[in-house]
């Protein structure tokens, strides 16, 4: 292929490992090599990264009478593989286990996997230890468990690292009783798997109204959770049904006091919250609290919420919400809905995830969130001999973007929609939502989208209201949001004709704001490349 494009560009020097193509005046593609995949094989997900490279496991799946196999798979700063190495998931009794989870720690990673003992009727967590070149350190080593006599009902493992990847976080909510409180049980490991401390905890709330998320280790040890709990209201009247409130609060434990604190977050007075969570920002020794809530519920989304507490207290030293302009709820329905309707909406959908939150050195934040629901359709046939049909079809949607610039009382800024809309069936999406950097004080978002959309033949009141459906015909578009919320939208690339694949956006990793990895793939062919953004 070297000697085909020399002749062919008449070259007399080395041809370059990658294809660096500039397609803004400050952001431009390096693409690697393209590649095979290993047959029947998927890209489970990067792990680590270091200045000569990154680290992916891949999972070829097994069949009926085979297991599945494990891989570290190595890429040097060319994005060419560089080794792959084949990990085993088995027991000391030689019993395949399932993958959980890997992890980078200190100077490696951690192997997560499970297995059901019917015979024991538990469910257990093991760790296994791997060097930065995929090298077995230590072996297979219970790290937990979970009594179940029946797999179905066996519970779920989860783990955590710390940021420095010093401290490990294992825990998990035991099966699910009628009428029992919740229990949840919390062990720290180091990076070699050595026990620092485990709590069993009961809280004094029934299982079935209350739910733990948003799970965080910090350097120290110390763990952190979001509690949602909920409580009926009497509602009287003849047709009147109990009305469900929710009641959120910061969990903590002190495994040095030995001290479960739930925090209470009034959450600046909202009543119906449709999103919450939050960020915990080391240098400066605060929590950060947010999410979005409604005037009514099941209403939609009317505005922000914010709330900063000290990390070593656990006082709120501010909270407030902030509401959404009519304009900018217009904005987010104009490329969706016909003008009329866009006019007449008083909320935003319930359906926006939030996907980032961007701490600012003023104490206040940044949120982008994406609009992301799934549409389910059964439809039922009869043939003319009476043979009935069922058929169900899955619909992803992935539209629009905001952005939201929160000061440090709260207050939006700046608001700001980046018009998106991306539909596929039956497939999960893979090559649909966004990915983004803040970078030099401007916002940078790619995708994959509909060519019509920036099209110059297209009309000026039509763009943006183009739905990708076709990832094959796709073009990646990019645009760039100023601070005060003003936007830029142009062709990057288009994925099949350039790149001869089609960019995935979920896959991705910032390795620092300037320089992304990315992944694009067709059939089984795939490269890795990165968005470089000059500095």
């Amino acid at each position: 292929m070297k000697t085909q494009l020399l002749k062919l560009l008449g070259l007399t020097f080395a041809l370059f490992l990658f294809m660096n193509t500039n397609f803004a005046q400050d952001v431009s593609v390096e693409w690697g090599p393209i590649q095979k995949e290993i047959k029947g094989s998927y890209i489970y997900g990067l792990i680590d990264r270091d200045d000569e490279g990154f680290m992916m496991v891949r999972i070829k799946s097994g069949g009926i009478f085979s297991s599945s196999k494990y891989f570290f798979e190595r890429y040097d700063a060319e994005n060419k593989v560089a080794f792959v190495k084949e990990f085993k998931l088995e027991n000391a009794q030689k019993k395949e286990c399932s993958l959980e989870d890997v992890l980078p720690i200190k100077n490696g990673y951690v192997v997560f996997s499970s297995y059901y003992d019917s015979k024991s009727d538990k469910k257990i967590l093991y760790g296994q230890t791997y060097d930065k070149s995929g090298s077995k350190i230590s072996d297979m080593s219970e790290m937990d468990e979970i009594e179940s006599k029946k797999k179905s009902n066996s519970g779920n493992f989860a783990n955590m690292i710390s940021e420095d990847g010093s401290k490990i976080l294992v825990y998990h909510n035991e099966p699910y009783e009628k009428n029992k409180n919740e229990r949840f049980n919390y062990k720290v490991y180091d990076n070699t798997l050595k026990l620092i401390w485990e709590k069993q905890v009961e809280l004094p709330h029934k299982d079935k109204d209350v739910s733990l998320s948003n799970y965080t280790i910090d350097n120290d040890g110390y763990v952190f959770a979001m509690e949602r709990i909920q409580s009926k209201i009497k509602v009287t009247g003849l047709f009147a049904k109990d009305k469900l409130v929710y009641d959120y609060r910061l969990i903590t434990y002190d495994y040095k006091k030995d001290i479960i604190n739930e925090v209470p977050l009034k959450l600046g007075g909202a009543k119906f919250v449709t999103n919450v969570t939050y960020l915990i920002d080391n240098k400066s020794g605060k929590i950060f609290v947010t999410g979005f809530y409604g005037n009514q519920e099941f209403s939609g989304i009317a505005g922000s919420i914010y709330l900063r507490i000290d990390k070593k207290t656990f006082k709120t030293e501010h909270e407030s919400t902030s509401a959404f302009t009519k304009e900018f709820i217009k904005k987010a329905y104009e490329n969706l809905v016909s003008e009329k309707k866009a006019k007449k909406a008083t909320n935003l959908s319930t359906d926006y995830d939030l996907k980032k939150i961007i701490i600012k050195e003023d104490g206040g934040i940044m949120l982008i969130a994406e609009e992301y629901f799934v549409q389910v359709v059964t439809t039922t046939t009869t043939s003319s001999n009476g043979v009935t049909t069922t058929r169900t079809t899955y619909h992803y949607y992935y539209r629009n973007i905001i952005v939201l610039d929160l000061t440090s009382d709260g207050t939006i800024r700046m608001a700001s929609v980046v018009p998106k809309s991306q539909h596929s069936v039956n497939d999960g999406g893979p090559y649909s939502s966004f990915i983004s950097t803040l970078h030099n004080n401007k916002l940078y978002f790619w995708f994959n989208d509909n060519p019509k959309n920036t099209s110059p033949k297209t009309k000026p009141d039509k763009k943006g209201k183009y739905v990708m459906t076709q990832p094959k015909k796709a073009m990646v578009t990019m645009v760039t949001m100023d601070m005060d919320g003003s936007i830029n939208t142009e062709t990057f690339f288009k994925s099949k004709n350039d790149t001869k694949t089609i960019l995935k956006p979920k896959l991705h990793y910032v390795f620092n704001p300037s320089r992304i990895l990315v992944y694009a793939e067709l059939k089984s062919n795939y490269k890795f490349g990165f968005f470089n953004l000059s500095k």
